[in-house]
């Protein structure tokens, strides 16, 4: 069964509220990190661990790799949700996961210029 693209564009229509809101949370994620981190020649703690610490230490450019996956799963996904074949079950799913994803990536940000700043 083959589905045009105003059949696609219509289930695509429920969606539009959660993948707006992913697109706003990934692109606020990518300004904080990039209007909050500056280039030095210091390494800047990636990661803390409530046990062992910061337990990952890197470049000041790899803080700017969690805006980008950000990013990067909000247009995976959405290219997935507009396969033709695709459920509604799984494009309601793809849709409420890429949010949840926006809001870990999101907090990980803040947590991480917190901890360098």
């Amino acid at each position: 069964m083959r589905m045009s693209m105003s059949s696609i564009a219509t289930s695509f229509r429920g969606f539009i509220p959660l993948f707006l809101c992913s697109i706003v949370i990934a692109i606020g994620n990518a300004a904080i990190v990039f209007l909050r981190v500056e280039p030095s020649g210091v390494p800047v703690s990636l990661h803390y661990n409530v046990y062992y610490g910061i337990d990952l230490i890197g470049e000041w450019w790899r803080v700017y790799s969690m805006a980008a996956v950000g990013i990067a799963i909000v247009v995976l996904n959405i290219a997935i949700v507009l396969l033709p074949r695709i459920k509604q079950l799984t494009r309601m799913l793809v849709a409420v996961l890429t949010v949840a994803c926006q809001v870990v990536l999101l907090a990980s940000s803040i947590l991480v210029l917190r901890i360098n700043l």
